[in-house]
């Protein structure tokens, strides 16, 4: 027997968690599938200063975890279960979940996006032994100690400038000559005397030590192909994400990326189904634009299921 709700959200990030509370406050029947920490990426975040209302920042945990009990007080319905499979049919959407079917007249996509990975030699077997993507989430396990970070955009820069003040060395290794991140960060780090900036390289592959752990970071010059060796205790991958739409990438539009088009209310190409947040194609991924994204696309499937 199907357990039936109006909206099933998938994701509990902060377009999920607002989608939820929309969709519930418009007097529909709300799950929210919550397949990993609540927060999502944002959770991963060590002090976020844009968010509006914390004029000293706000820890990214600390937000997800407001969020999440903002949503338990709302009683709206919280399955912790992953996702395994969403079938959809013209007037509702079937979700499998923990071996369960669930029916949804509505679906808002939340999934966001998850973690690229460098795909060198050596990194898959030393996640969790010297290779991390959440500096904040791992950087105690290295503290006072040597680490590198590989990436150019906010998300790298951010996380170099919050090792730097627990680790005391941080190398930061970027493909290019110049970096994508905010120009106050940028600023930052020409003023943090324990970040040294290795531009023109890239990761070529990593060695482990006898105990399983990470030795070294053999790096390449993209300019002349000049190999060097790091000796670090810990590498954070800060190099992007990919959209996690595979649920739903075989019969809703996506760009060429696999973000999923959507216009502004979220409505996707195929009727009933939403998206929110990271997922989406858009200009600009933060945790305000996440927030906006659910509370449009709850109010659009709360009028459509009502309609």
């Amino acid at each position: 027997m199907h357990d039936t709700y109006d909206i099933a959200v998938v994701g509990a990030g902060p377009a999920g968690m607002t989608a939820a509370l929309y969709g519930k406050r418009a007097g529909m029947n709300v799950a929210l599938f919550e397949g990993r920490m609540a927060g999502g990426q944002m959770s991963e975040a060590g002090t976020i200063e844009n968010y509006p209302g914390f004029p000293d920042g706000v820890a990214g945990i600390d937000l997800a975890m407001a969020m999440r009990e903002q949503v338990e007080h709302q009683g709206i319905t919280i399955i912790d279960q992953l996702v395994d499979r969403i079938i959809p049919s013209a007037d509702h959407t079937d979700l499998v979940a923990g071996g369960i079917t669930y029916h949804a007249h509505a679906l808002i996509c939340a999934m966001g996006a998850h973690h690229r990975q460098l795909n060198v030699p050596g990194e898959a077997e030393l996640i969790g032994h010297g290779v991390s993507y959440c500096a904040t989430c791992d950087g105690n396990f290295f503290r006072g100690g040597s680490v590198a970070v590989v990436g150019g955009g906010d998300a790298a820069v951010g996380a170099a400038l919050y090792l730097s003040r627990i680790c005391t060395q941080v190398v930061l290794i970027h493909r290019r000559d110049t970096f994508r991140a905010s120009q106050r960060d940028i600023d930052r780090l020409s003023h943090t005397s324990n970040i040294e900036l290795h531009y023109n390289a890239e990761v070529l592959r990593l060695e482990e030590t006898p105990q399983h752990k990470l030795a070294h970071i053999i790096t390449r010059s993209t300019l002349t192909g000049k190999e060097s060796m790091l000796n670090v205790d810990g590498l954070f991958v800060m190099a992007g994400h990919i959209p996690s739409s595979d649920l739903v990438a075989s019969f809703v539009q996506c760009d060429d990326h696999g973000y999923i088009s959507a216009d502004e209310q979220g409505a996707t190409s195929h009727v009933g189904i939403w998206a929110a947040g990271d997922i989406r194609s858009k200009h600009l991924r933060q945790v305000t634009t996440a927030t906006a994204d659910g509370a449009n696309a709850a109010e659009a499937a709360a009028e459509w299921c009502a309609s």
